[in-house]
Order: C-alpha cells, then sequence, then structure tokens
C-alpha cells in the first residue's frame, strides 16, 4: 500500500474511532435514554418480550463502542492483525501428520 493511501486510511480509522468514541460515552452518560431507544428497537422488530434486559443491552452496546472507539484510535487493531495473520501461516497439526505419513 502507498504511503499515501496508509495515510488516509489511519486518518479515517482515526475519525471513526472518535465518532464511536464519543457516542459511546454519550450513551454512557444517559442508560436510561438508551434504554428507551433500545426498547423501542425491541418493540418495533416484535421482540417485546426482551424488554426487562434492555437496560443491560444498552450499557453492553454502549460499552462496547466506547471500546471499539478507543481501538481504532489508538491502532490496536493493526497490530493485532500481524500477530493473527502470523499464527494463521503456521501449519496446523493435522496437515504435519499428513505429510509425515506421506
Amino acid at each position: 500500500m502507498s504511503y499515501i493511501g496508509s495515510k488516509a486510511r489511519r486518518f479515517c480509522a482515526v475519525l471513526v474511532g472518535l465518532v464511536f468514541f464519543v457516542a459511546g460515552t454519550l450513551k454512557l452518560m444517559d442508560p436510561v435514554g438508551t434504554m428507551l431507544i433500545v426498547r423501542e428497537y425491541l418493540n418495533f422488530l416484535h421482540l417485546g418480550f426482551l424488554s426487562g434486559v434492555a437496560m443491560v443491552f444498552a450499557e453492553f452496546f454502549a460499552v462496547a463502542e466506547t471500546c471499539l472507539g478507543i481501538c481504532l484510535v489508538t491502532g490496536v487493531f493493526r497490530s493485532h492483525r500481524r500477530m493473527w495473520r502470523h499464527i494463521h501461516l503456521l501449519p496446523q497439526p493435522e496437515t504435519r501428520l499428513l505429510q509425515d505419513a506421506n
């Protein structure tokens, strides 16, 4: 990837991360309002029987959104992507057994 492309990609990640962080923080500041919105979504989707756990859903989504924003701003996923790429390239134990049998 070119230098300009990587800088533009990083800028977009930071911008989206800031939006997620601010939105999640605002949702954490008003959990009752977020609960009401989640309850309306559940009723619209004909899942009204889940209205009792709307507060749990609201807090979980707000915390997840805030954490995702922090991860995007700090670039945590970039370093983990390299690690998983190397782990994925390692041969699996079953593959080695099949190669040894031949």
